[in-house]
């Protein structure tokens, strides 16, 4: 992706022009909300003497949650030029997703839109009159089970621990408070079901309401249990951070063990084939990471992935087997209809 992608963009969908207020700078410009002024995008275009060409970078205006949400993506940093916790680096190569910085640069252009109210007071004696005509009467209001509902006090704890030493918004220090909250709220159980959805990037605790993270943990002690019940995508996801992380396991083994077993019984219910393929990288991860016996790490393995490796064995030493050997192997990384092509057909071995 390259700059002219992001003005294009921005000229065409919210017919904001690139500006170029330094005649000293001709590589800096600026994309600037209309109505506002405030800028949306800084952009950069500098030439690298180290790789003899020149390099796009531009930080954008973003928010808490843009930053948290984008923070593993390879291409998405610091700024470069702008300061403060309000923006976010973008270095525009052959490997930045355009859809991704078009979607960081929808939140800043929506950040930078004047917050306009306006307040439509009717007088009451208007309405008096206008209402005449209705009989109304007095309701008492049930509070319910408000006590129930009332946030336990391990999870107020929770909700304060560390945050000072690693929740200013860093990525690794998202992931350090995850995993401090987690080991604290380790055996924690509850009973205070909730069914809405809940939708985030990488989430963690602190990302919950306080209903959402009971209804969390209550999911999460029937799992426990062996009751597999469906849920948001991105509460699956955070009792999987736990079992990565060693939170609830008593072992890296016993972790895989309960990785395994949460595929088996959730995917089926849930029918996320995306989940499931995570798992099997994440099932590998743990095997390699802390190394776990390949005979044992293998009953664990995605069978077309042994597969692969053998292919891959192959490939890497073709000397040590036969051409047949080497044929099959190539056809397992190329085109699968090979075998049948009217080549083979004819000529055979």
């Amino acid at each position: 992706m390259k700059l002219s992608d992001l003005t294009s963009y921005a000229e065409k969908k919210y017919q904001i022009a690139e500006e170029h207020n330094w005649e000293e700078l001709p590589g800096i410009s600026v994309l600037a909300d209309k109505d506002t002024g405030k800028w949306i995008a800084y952009l950069m275009r500098e030439w690298d003497s180290d790789l003899g060409k020149e390099i796009e970078r531009c930080d954008i205006r973003t928010d808490h949650r843009t930053r948290i949400e984008y923070a593993i993506i390879p291409f998405v940093s610091s700024s470069y030029r702008m300061f403060g916790k309000k923006w976010v680096g973008i270095d525009m190569d052959s490997v930045t997703d355009d859809s991704i910085v078009y979607q960081i640069f929808d939140r800043a252009v929506e950040s930078c839109k004047p917050k306009n109210y306006t307040y439509i007071l009717e007088s009451f004696s208007d309405r008096i009159k206008n209402e005449s005509a209705k009989k109304y009467k007095e309701t008492p209001l049930s509070f319910g089970d408000m006590g129930n509902r009332s946030v336990p006090e391990q999870i107020r704890k929770m909700r304060s621990l560390n945050v000072n030493e690693y929740g200013n918004g860093t990525f690794y220090q998202k992931c350090k408070n995850f995993y401090v909250q987690g080991k604290f709220m380790e055996n924690y159980e509850d009973n205070a079901p909730w069914d809405g959805q809940f939708h985030c990037y990488f989430p963690t605790y602190n990302d919950l309401s306080n209903a959402e993270l009971r209804g969390y943990f209550t999911w999460r002690t029937n799992v426990r249990k062996g009751v597999f019940k469906h849920t948001s995508l991105s509460m699956a996801y955070i009792y999987i951070y736990e079992l990565i992380n060693g939170i609830g396991v008593s072992s890296p083994m016993d972790a895989l063990e309960k990785l395994h077993n949460f595929k088996v019984g959730y995917v089926d219910i849930d029918n996320d084939f995306g989940l499931e393929n995570n798992i099997n990288q994440w099932e590998v991860d743990l095997c390699v990471v802390h190394g776990i016996d390949p005979v044992i790490a293998r009953q664990y393995l995605d069978s077309e992935w042994l597969c692969q490796d053998k292919a891959w064995a192959v490939l890497r030493a073709p000397q040590n087997y036969e051409l047949l050997k080497i044929y099959d192997a190539l056809l397992y990384f190329g085109e699968k209809k090979l075998k049948s092509s009217l080549v083979v057909e004819k000529f055979g071995d």
